[in-house]
C-alpha cells in the first residue's frame, strides 16, 4: 500500500466494464504520479491510501480492471 495525496479528479468520457460508478484520481506519491479507482469520494488536496495488484481488483471484485485503487481517506 502507498500513501499519497489526490491532485484531480479525472473527467473520463468512457471506460470499461468494471469501472462503473468509480471515480479516477491522480495521486502522488513519494515516488511518481499514479491513476486509481476511487468509491470513496477523495477530492483534491485529501490524503489517500492506495492498495495496488491483486489487492486492489479484489477491492471491487474480481472483473474490476483497475490496478490502483483508494481504500481509504486519511
Amino acid at each position: 500500500m502507498l500513501s499519497g495525496k489526490v491532485t484531480q479528479v479525472l473527467t473520463v468520457p468512457r471506460r470499461l466494464e468494471g469501472l462503473e460508478g468509480l471515480s479516477l484520481v491522480q495521486v502522488q506519491t513519494q515516488g511518481a504520479l499514479l491513476t486509481a479507482a476511487d468509491a470513496l469520494g477523495a477530492v483534491p488536496g485529501e490524503q489517500v491510501v492506495v492498495s495496488q495488484g491483486p489487492a486492489a481488483r479484489a477491492a471491487f471484485g474480481t472483473n474490476c480492471p483497475a490496478d490502483a485503487v483508494v481504500v481509504c481517506v486519511l
